[in-house]
């Protein structure tokens, strides 16, 4: 994984926006929703979110699903802040946060009901060892809920950013090349895990936002990819970047694809698939 002091850690990202992120990742939250109504129509008490950030899958579980146990993990500290003030509305919630890594999280084998990871697969190092890691927490039946980028997502910018001499934000775009999930890795990743796809699918939206709120997600999710520019040199990509986004839009609004890969799968109960209903 990368080191725990590194700037470049995503982690860095997320604790200077933890106080704003929920105002820039409202279509993240969407899909989390979408994805949690898809999960077979039962409750599950006990939930691990894995990277958990300020929590809106687990809140959504609380209050649809019948969850009254949550361990919440993150690598930001001040993401798991957030949460915590977030759960002092439901007192009733036993929760323990804590900012460890995925593949060190310590939580006990078969010890929960259902793992929710959304939209943070794709800043794991070794992706397929955290989904193996997410596996092994679950009870036999028991559900795994990924939410990630798909093919294609953010494709606008990857064009804006390698057709300019030079390239804008080359770090962003690469990552956003990068951290696409497609459907048979996942496929791979699900079945040395011993898990079980009970559905998988790939949502494509057209998004149109101000050219600014644009920029501003992905200062929320990405900064910590050009802190090793010096600050002038990242001011002057960002404003290369506001002005390409400016460019590109019509009538003041910027239209990009925002793809989403979901799946859901089981831990098989002694070698047979659980129930999907």
């Amino acid at each position: 994984m990368v080191p725990s002091d590194s700037t470049s850690h995503p982690r860095e990202s997320f604790n200077r926006s933890a106080q704003i992120y929920d105002d820039h990742v409202a279509f993240n939250h969407a899909g989390a929703q979408r994805l949690i109504g898809a999960l077979p129509h039962r409750d599950f008490p006990r939930v691990l979110d894995v990277a958990c950030g300020t929590g809106f899958a687990s809140l959504e579980l609380i209050a649809t699903r019948g969850t009254v146990s949550v361990t919440g993990i993150d690598a930001s500290r001040a993401m798991l802040d957030q949460f915590a003030v977030k759960l002092a509305a439901h007192p009733g919630v036993e929760a323990t946060l804590r900012a460890v890594d995925v593949l060190e999280m310590g939580v006990p084998a078969g010890s929960v009901d259902l793992v929710v990871c959304t939209m943070a697969l794709h800043w794991f190092t070794d992706r397929g060892a955290a989904i193996s890691e997410m596996a092994k927490t679950l009870r036999p039946g028991g559900l795994l809920a990924i939410l990630g980028p798909g093919p294609g997502h953010d494709a606008q910018f990857v064009a804006i950013s390698r057709s300019a001499e030079p390239p804008i934000l080359p770090e962003l775009a690469d990552s956003i090349v990068n951290n696409q999930i497609y459907p048979e890795v996942m496929r791979a990743y699900l079945a040395d895990a011993g898990l079980r796809e009970i559905d998988l699918w790939v949502e494509r939206r057209d998004r149109r936002v101000m050219p600014a709120r644009y920029l501003d997600r992905m200062h929320a999710v990405a900064s910590h990819l050009w802190t090793q520019r010096t600050p002038g040199d990242r001011d002057a990509h960002l404003e290369r970047a506001r002005s390409a986004l400016n460019h590109a839009s019509v009538d003041g609004i910027y239209e990009y694809t925002f793809t989403k890969l979901m799946v859901i799968a089981e831990k098989p109960v002694d070698g047979v698939q659980a129930s999907k209903s």
